[in-house]
């Protein structure tokens, strides 16, 4: 297990705490404020076919997103947001040729397995390179996500940089946690949408993974 007594720099003094509630429509909001408009997806728990999986969400779409999101929720399907922006108004998961500008430079899966507790994680983050722009409370860990000041074009010699780049981070963060993380980077990542249910499947039940809310990690200065 890592020397949890240091932390870097940015860390100094900073206190960390989970805000987790049911609240599908702060979720969506705060992912148009803080990402910018994207695609929404939901996704089966226990698998099986969806044929109406996505939805976008800018200003003008959020009242009916919200409530095609809460609909899908009910059915239990996991939902999640598209963190680099997609070409128009996409109503899918995208791939690779769908993403049209890329907003962050990395993110991490940093998830409480193999042993390692949700509590060791929570610390561990405090422990990472460079602050994250945002941190959300997936129920089973933690993404941390390092946002650029702006969307950049997504060329091909940017998109290599930051795989590569979000790969580099993902070691940092198995050195801050004392372990090994899920090694995935590519650019069309989805993430939990905070505020939304987790809900798991049989392979994470049968870990003992029970229904839960996901959230925001928040940090400050410890009182």
């Amino acid at each position: 297990m890592p020397d949890t007594t240091v932390s870097p720099f940015w860390a100094t003094g900073l206190a960390s705490w989970i805000e987790a509630r049911d609240d599908i429509r702060a979720g969506l909001q705060l992912v148009l404020d803080g990402v910018g408009p994207t695609t929404v997806v939901a996704l089966r728990a226990h698998g099986g076919a969806d044929r109406d999986h996505g939805f976008y969400l800018d200003a003008d779409t959020i009242d009916a997103t919200t409530e095609w999101a809460i609909g899908k929720s009910r059915s239990e399907c996991n939902l999640y947001f598209q963190l680099n922006q997609p070409k128009g108004r996409l109503k899918k998961k995208a791939g690779k040729q769908d993403i049209a500008a890329i907003r962050a430079g990395a993110f991490v899966d940093y998830d409480a397995k193999a042993g390692r507790s949700l509590d060791h994680m929570q610390a561990s983050l405090l422990r990472l390179p460079l602050r994250p722009s945002i941190v959300i409370a997936s129920g089973g860990g933690f993404q941390p996500i390092w946002l650029f000041p702006a969307p950049m074009p997504a060329t091909d010699e940017l998109v290599r940089r930051v795989e590569a780049l979000t790969e580099q981070m993902i070691r940092s963060a198995e050195k801050a946690c004392g372990g090994k993380l899920d090694n995935v980077f590519n650019i069309d990542r989805i993430l939990r949408l905070p505020f939304s249910t987790n809900f798991p499947g049989k392979t994470k039940i049968a870990e003992g993974r029970t229904v839960c809310l996901s959230g925001i990690l928040h940090m400050a200065v410890a009182p």
